[in-house]
């Protein structure tokens, strides 16, 4: 006769938070005393555990991705490079299918060589040594234009709410 499972319900909603603090799936069967086979077959067994075994990484993920945003950002706590490579090797590694390094680029890319300090100006590649003066000002009022902006739409983005915030907060 099979053992009575130690599966309680309220296990999917601390997984979420434990693994929103950066912690892994694995380390939360430590947490409860099961092995991290038990969580697999819980996964397999309780289709609430694995939708949260779900969102639990992507909370894990969102944590990592917030730290370091929060490091460059300044808007966090202070971050040498020391941390932020720490922070990388735990996106790239944790998180390797969305992470990884991995680059396809077509034929059409493969085939085309630019010459270091060129640009594209009016539909062709170009240096500043090819533009005339009236040229190299309009491309410099151009180049100006486009990264004011971006500027003003990171801006933008930057003083909107954030819509996870309020998310975020339930399971703290």
């Amino acid at each position: 006769m099979a053992r009575p499972s130690k599966y309680n319900p309220k296990f999917a909603t601390q997984l979420i938070k434990h693994c929103s603090q950066g912690f892994s799936f694995e380390t939360f069967a430590h947490k409860i005393g099961v092995t991290d086979r038990t969580l697999r077959n819980w996964q397999q067994t309780y289709p609430d555990f694995a939708e949260a075994t779900d969102q639990a990484k992507i909370a894990a993920q969102y944590f990592f991705e917030r730290q370091l945003i929060e490091g460059i950002t300044g808007k966090g706590n202070s971050m040498d490079k020391r941390n932020a490579s720490l922070l990388i090797f735990a996106l790239k590694t944790r998180f390797s299918k969305q992470y990884s390094q991995q680059i396809k680029v077509t034929a059409q890319e493969q085939m085309e060589v630019h010459v270091p300090g060129s640009f594209e100006f009016k539909g062709k590649r170009v240096t500043v040594a090819e533009l005339s003066t009236e040229e190299l000002e309009e491309a410099t009022t151009s180049i100006q234009k486009q990264i004011s902006e971006v500027q003003a739409r990171i801006e933008r983005l930057n003083n909107e709410p954030d819509p996870l915030d309020e998310y975020e907060s339930s399971f703290l």
